[in-house]
């Protein structure tokens, strides 16, 4: 169930500041998702427009209520795909269509900042299954790739991975969830490393995931 795996993932509360949104609600999981008159229902990113909207309209009579639906899914996700059907009040503390602020910024400023055409979102949904196709086919081919790092920076991943990290984790700002996330991606190399790494002289040869590659790649921009 969605909430089990929110309330896992996140803990008895969340502060939407984790989510991207700029608030500092704190927002008990479980009361908020037993508010809505369909406790069971999960939004992902195969769940209907009239699903989403539902929830939505639940939501925007209770902004409090605002509550992660799965941080992990890619982000045209539920949680996104959501929050664009929302249309929050720009207060300076929560920005009105989180989903076009955040795409905007990752394709430059002509994107528009608010989607007036619904059904602009039936041919989004068909160009995320073409881009999910192009992903099974580009799985299977690069699911590693091999790479060469100097001995300094392969050293301090592996010493990443072994360090023992304390207690859970508490409240968090959205920068320091990246921050995290970003420490765990580079345990994940260590990890690597240590298990099926070759060393060559002052280097060490290894087969990386591209998820891996991909967050090194984001650090690096």
């Amino acid at each position: 169930m969605l909430l089990d795996a929110a309330e896992s993932r996140f803990g008895p509360q969340i502060q939407l500041s984790q989510l991207g949104v700029d608030h500092y609600w704190n927002v008990d999981l479980r009361a908020a998702f037993g508010m809505v008159q369909r406790p069971e229902l999960e939004i992902d990113c195969g769940q209907s427009s009239d699903d989403l909207a539902e929830l939505a309209s639940f939501l925007q009579r209770d902004a409090e209520g605002v509550v992660s639906l799965w941080h992990d899914i890619p982000h045209v996700s539920g949680l996104l795909r959501l929050l664009a059907y929302l249309d929050l009040p720009d207060t300076g503390e929560v920005r009105g269509n989180w989903c076009c602020d955040r795409i905007g910024d990752s394709v430059g400023s002509e994107y528009p900042r608010r989607v007036v055409d619904r059904e602009q979102f039936v041919r989004y949904r068909q160009d995320r299954a073409v881009l999910a196709a192009i992903g099974a086919h580009l799985d299977p081919q690069i699911g590693r790739v091999g790479v060469r790092l100097p001995r300094s920076v392969a050293e301090s991943a592996v010493a990443a991975w072994d360090r023992e990290e304390p207690g859970g984790v508490g409240e968090e700002s959205r920068e320091e969830y990246d921050l995290r996330d970003d420490a765990a991606e580079l345990a994940l190399i260590g990890l690597a490393i240590t298990s099926r790494g070759v060393w060559d002289g002052e280097e060490v040869v290894v087969d990386l995931d591209v998820v891996q590659i991909a967050a090194a790649l984001r650090a690096a921009r």
